[in-house]
């Protein structure tokens, strides 16, 4: 059941043009969610409010679109597509990145949890903001490390 020499060649231009789109997806994407967190914490935040409908459906919004980005940095971005062009998306190189890119994501959850806790000395800060800028950092961390080292 292997591959002729075309059919080689031809899955892997697929996955390389795959490759490419899902990275401009992903840095498009990690641009609107950076945009819509600075927007959270500049306009939408305001710890004198009591919970709403409209934060439960902002919430849940939010939840749903970090779900869907991490979908996306899993699977490459070929969530459907042939089992070989997925192989060829999770080769030894694409692990290696996606690998740089968790390790990037968590230091950086780590870091925004280092400077909450230090920051709760001087200031009362909300739990869910912490959390919000913890989950938020971290998806950021994780796709714009993928984006960049793809670049290089």
């Amino acid at each position: 059941m292997g591959m002729n020499r075309s059919e080689r060649q031809q899955t892997e231009a697929e996955a390389e043009q795959v490759q490419r789109a899902a990275i401009r997806r992903m840095a498009v994407f990690a641009g609107i969610f950076m945009v819509w967190q600075a927007c959270y914490f500049l306009v939408f935040s305001d710890p004198g409010e009591h919970v709403r409908a409209v934060d439960v459906v902002r919430t849940v919004g939010l939840l749903a679109w970090v779900i869907a980005l991490l979908g996306l940095f899993v699977s490459g971005g070929a969530w459907r597509g042939r089992r070989r062009l997925r192989s060829f998306l999770n080769d030894e190189r694409a692990m290696a990145l996606r690998a740089e890119s968790y390790r990037a994501g968590f230091w950086m959850m780590v870091v925004i949890c280092m400077l909450g806790y230090i920051a709760t000395l001087w200031f009362t800060i909300r739990a869910v903001d912490v959390a919000h800028l913890v989950l938020s950092g971290g998806v950021l961390a994780l796709l714009l490390t993928r984006v960049l080292a793809e670049r290089r």
